[in-house]
């Protein structure tokens, strides 16, 4: 079974496990991923500390392991 956020996971962890879990942060109002705090702070315990409710970012950031992964686009090659 794949790895899953869970709200005893330090945000660092969570960074680690996805980058795209900075936009989750942000959407939030949580800049806490970006400072020193990230490292001894849980997700739960960031969202109580700003009134939030951990499950809805757990909501949230585990819903960023269905997005698909897009490959680049390839650029046509001209034809001459």
């Amino acid at each position: 079974m794949a790895k899953r956020f869970k709200t005893g996971m330090l945000i660092s962890e969570a960074l680690e496990l996805r980058e795209d879990a900075a936009e989750v942060f942000n959407s939030f109002g949580l800049p806490c991923h970006r400072c020193a705090v990230a490292e001894v702070e849980t997700i739960g315990q960031g969202a109580r500390s700003n009134g939030l409710d951990p499950e809805e970012i757990l909501a949230k950031l585990n819903s960023l392991f269905n997005k698909k992964e897009t490959a680049p686009s390839a650029q046509p090659h001209p034809t001459g």
